[in-house]
């Protein structure tokens, strides 16, 4: 695992106001309805005045804007800037004091928000791109970017940096040479308002389609009005207490069966580490390497057993569909010099609500964004180290293999002698029924005995399944099992039988038999089974499975 050195400034003006994201306006334009991100940004803009409809009454979120259309929208989004017909003026070669726009780049110059080209002039017409945007919001609301910057950089890495930081970015397949939509113009400028507001988590339960958050509050801002002092602090306005989850948690993280309907044990983990002063976890976002269906919830978990928060799927802005983010409760605390260990936990969908069988899960990425307690200072500390092991939905699991014999006793000689027995448990989703497919039993005995004629039984039945020896690997596989012998509902106790024979004159009885392997995702383990749905070839828990009777 790794340990993360956490520490940055952060330095934002003041914008405080209430506001119900939830409410719908956008159906007011001719080509409504928007896709909901859209939607609730549109709705967010129009009603603070700052977008309007186009001539023929459309949004027309899918066309373009120019830089003169988006500066104008960028001025408009900070309600403490005042713009009026005696900022225009001949700022720029191209543009004139009688241009309509001119009002709003012309005051953007003057703060130094925007800048001319090379050539010294604005080009109002040319379609602004997302580093452009980005880098025009960041100066609008007052946000510093120096902490952001690394050498080499390209002039707009340190704002798409800091926007990913502060989840405003866009993400998905936006990148800097982008150019922007109407669309994506309202959900930029919606989140940079909303965070600078401190409302960032309300305005997502909107953009999610989840309503208002249970402990939503607008009534104060994050940020300190025009600060530089990295000595600032930024206070959190939450004051529910982090609660714990009723699972036992196990540290590292390491392969699961993921079962419809449960909550698992950690599907990944790693180390965090404050070193300058204590810190708060603010938010988590977690990257999959592939979407997955059957995935209702994830939580945020600590190895203490606290639950930071939950996290949501972002179908906003990644169209795979693997990125899931939100914001924590900010309560846990990392000590100055003190390392924690955080996890992720999901919850999956319950096999009649979209419940999967045999999905690949595994975590790509794990990042948290932490806030120090002193200073204010925030980074986002991720990492695609781990252990992130992959993990496989499914409708059941097998909860035990254990000796159904006694432990020892005087090897049996003869036909259809009985040489071990084991049961087998296992736990399914209502309506399920586990089967056993294949059982590979070790054998550890002394080379003068003989064993031919292997067979698998149940109790009660008269039915055997006949089994074939492999004496290089010193294994007898049972395979295909019918439904007959492999079905089961609770438990099933397999026995294993054969003809024994010992070398005459002989006195070396010693003959032991084994489920021994696990098994993981790559290679076969002793116990192999199905869940009607998937198969598969490992079983979680601890190796040897389980030993029978030792013969002497």
């Amino acid at each position: 695992m790794r340990k993360f050195l956490v520490s940055l400034l952060f330095l934002a003006p003041a914008v405080a106001f209430a506001f119900d994201y939830t409410v719908d306006v956008s159906n007011q334009y001719k080509d409504a309805p928007f896709r909901q991100g859209e939607a609730v940004a549109i709705s967010f803009l129009t009603r603070m005045n700052v977008v309007g409809g186009n001539p023929d009454g459309t949004f027309a979120p899918n066309r373009t804007l120019n830089r003169a259309e988006f500066t104008k929208i960028a001025m408009l989004s900070h309600p403490d800037i005042a713009v009026s017909p005696s900022d225009a003026a001949n700022c720029f070669p191209d543009v004139r004091a009688s241009d309509w726009f001119s009002r709003y780049v012309c005051l953007a110059q003057k703060r130094g928000i925007v800048q001319g080209n090379p050539d010294g002039k604005f080009h109002p017409e040319r379609e602004v791109n997302y580093a452009e945007a980005t880098k025009i919001l960041f100066g609008v609301f007052d946000l510093s970017v120096e902490e952001f910057r690394m050498s080499g950089d390209s002039w707009f890495s340190p704002y798409l940096r800091a926007a990913d930081t502060y989840n405003i970015a866009l993400g998905g397949s936006v990148f800097a040479p982008t150019f922007l939509t109407r669309g994506q113009m309202a959900m930029l400028a919606a989140r940079m308002i909303a965070y600078a507001n401190n409302d960032l988590t309300a305005y997502e339960w909107a953009e999610y389609g989840w309503g208002t958050p249970p402990s939503s509050s607008s009534s104060s801002s994050r940020m300190s009005s025009s600060s530089t002092s990295s000595s600032s602090s930024i206070s959190t306005s939450s004051s529910s207490s982090s609660t714990s989850s009723s699972l036992s948690h196990n540290f590292p993280a390491r392969s699961h069966f993921l079962v419809a309907g449960e909550r698992s044990q950690p599907i990944a983990s790693a180390t965090f580490f404050a070193n300058l002063e204590p810190m708060l976890v603010k938010r988590a976002e977690i990257l999959l390497e592939d979407e997955i269906e059957g995935i209702d919830g994830m939580y945020i978990v600590a190895a203490d057993g606290t639950e930071l928060g939950q996290i949501f799927l972002d179908k906003i802005f990644d169209s795979n569909e693997k990125t899931w983010r939100g914001t924590l409760s900010g309560n846990y605390r990392i000590e100055k010099g003190e390392q924690k260990v955080i996890g992720v936990e999901v919850r999956m969908k319950a096999r009649d609500q979209g419940g999967t069988s045999e999905e690949l899960v595994e975590v790509d990425s794990f990042k948290i964004i932490v806030e120090g307690e002193w200073t204010g200072n925030t980074v986002t500390s991720g990492t695609d180290a781990g252990p992130h092991p992959q993990h496989q939905t499914s409708m059941g699991r097998i909860t035990s293999v254990t000796n159904a014999q006694e432990a020892s006793g005087v090897l049996p000689l003869g036909p259809n002698s009985q040489l071990a027995s084991f049961t087998i448990t296992g736990s399914a989703v209502q309506g399920v029924t586990l089967k056993i497919e294949h059982l590979t039993f070790n054998v550890s005995a002394s080379s003068l005995i003989a064993v031919t004629n292997w067979k698998l039984t149940i109790p009660g039945s008269g039915e055997t399944w006949p089994c074939s020896f492999n004496g290089g690997d010193s294994a007898v596989s049972c395979s295909s099992l019918p439904d007959s012998l492999g079905t089961f509902s609770v438990s099933r106790t397999f026995r294993l039988s054969g003809d024994v024979t010992l070398n005459s004159g002989s006195t070396d009885k010693n003959m032991q038999i084994s489920l021994s392997r696990a098994g993981n995702l790559i290679t076969n383990g002793s116990v192999r089974w199905t869940d009607e749905t998937g198969h598969f070839n490992w079983v979680e828990l601890d190796e040897p499975l389980a030993r029978s009777t030792r013969w002497e």
